[in-house]
């Protein structure tokens, strides 16, 4: 049996690659992004009782930006990549249609060009 594209990709991909793409689809979740905020969050009581702007500034830009903003990230490409697949989707069944409605005009010319052929001898 004849493997399609994606058959042949997922029988070429190692355990770990798959291990990797189930963690990436995992975190491009806003549930994922949800878990990180708490754990971002657990810390920030402690970051407050130095009464630093510094370390302010460090939690928000390393801790909660880097953590949420990754997953949030991801959802937004997640969401483009989805509508550009059923763009294709649509753009490949209407060319498909155009193709067939095409065929079909050139078997009719041609129809026409062989009878209009046969009168003129």
């Amino acid at each position: 049996m004849h493997k399609n594209w994606h058959q042949e990709h997922k029988a070429k991909i190692s355990w770990s690659d798959r291990l990797g793409l189930k963690i990436t689809a995992f975190v491009g979740t806003m549930l994922c992004a949800g878990i990180f905020a708490v754990i971002a969050f657990i810390s920030l009581p402690s970051i407050l009782k130095e009464h630093s702007v510094i370390a302010d500034v460090a939690w928000l830009a390393q801790t909660f930006l880097q953590l949420v903003l990754l997953s949030i990230i991801m959802v937004g490409q997640n969401q483009q990549s989805a509508r550009d697949k059923t763009q294709a989707e649509h753009q490949y069944k209407h060319q498909e249609l155009e193709l067939l409605e095409n065929t079909k005009l050139t078997r009719e010319v041609h129809k026409l060009t062989t009878a209009i052929n046969k009168k003129l001898k």
